[in-house]
């Protein structure tokens, strides 16, 4: 490039680049934490990551949420940590007076060191849409018919192609690690004495010796037969993300 700033990472990676006309970088926003059945409120643009404020039960180690349901808010089922991130030229309260802004040919800005808590989310893997298979994991509200002895299943069914795929999200430590709450649902029609439970985009945070997230996706269409339940597979891509700190 003739004008301008770029940077790049270990192995030419991606970091900065001000002639990038479509691309901003985005920074923590807000941290917190919700109980169950609590709501959060997002822009259109931001990006919501969950993980479980609590792993020392198998019924609560798990990211529950619909997403779809309530317009620009993420109804969460089980306790969670969430971090918001925002397109850092969509920041409105930045103070400090000394940083680097990067702006492109149109004046937008695409980089602002103010912006953000001074944290990051490292990517560590990005898991395509309709690629996985679903299933009730352990702790789930169809227990008896998901895992046993909180062993998680690991191969589900994959609705979009209606064979068996992989449940399996993440594997590997699950320190700081937050997934991307887009694209759940849920709906529990038992407490008004229906027969059904949805459970769609769930993830479920196993913490034994071979620590992993495994997609708890599924269908509950009868309260007494196991042949009721049908697995779902992802409805939007997974990010899993690292909070450095």
């Amino acid at each position: 490039m003739a004008y301008g700033f770029s940077a790049t990472g270990d192995n030419s990676s991606y970091l900065l680049d001000s002639t990038k006309e479509n691309t901003v970088h985005f920074s923590i926003h807000t941290k917190g934490s919700v109980s169950a059945g609590q709501s959060v409120s997002k822009g259109h643009s931001d990006l919501m990551f969950a993980k479980p404020s609590s792993t020392s039960s198998t019924a609560n180690s798990r990211v529950t949420f619909d997403a779809v349901s309530n317009g620009g808010q993420v109804t969460f089922y089980k306790g969670v940590d969430y971090i918001i991130l925002k397109k850092d030229n969509l920041f409105t309260s930045i103070t400090d007076t000394y940083g680097l802004q990067l702006t492109n040919s149109s004046g937008t800005v695409t980089f602002d060191s103010r912006a953000g808590t001074g944290e990051g989310l490292k990517f560590k893997q990005v898991t395509q849409r309709a690629t996985l298979g679903g299933a009730p994991q352990p702790g789930d509200p169809a227990g008896e018919y998901g895992g046993s002895n909180n062993v998680p299943i690991t191969s589900g069914l994959n609705h979009f192609t209606n064979l068996s795929a992989s449940t399996v999200v993440y594997s590997g430590s699950l320190t700081n690690i937050y997934v991307l709450a887009a694209g759940g649902y849920y709906q529990d029609g038992t407490s008004s004495g229906q027969p059904y439970f949805t459970s769609l985009g769930s993830m479920y945070w196993h913490t034994g010796s071979s620590p992993g997230i495994y997609l708890d996706s599924y269908i509950y269409l009868s309260i007494a037969d196991p042949s009721g339940v049908t697995g779902y597979s992802n409805w939007a891509d997974i990010i899993v993300a690292e909070l450095i700190e």
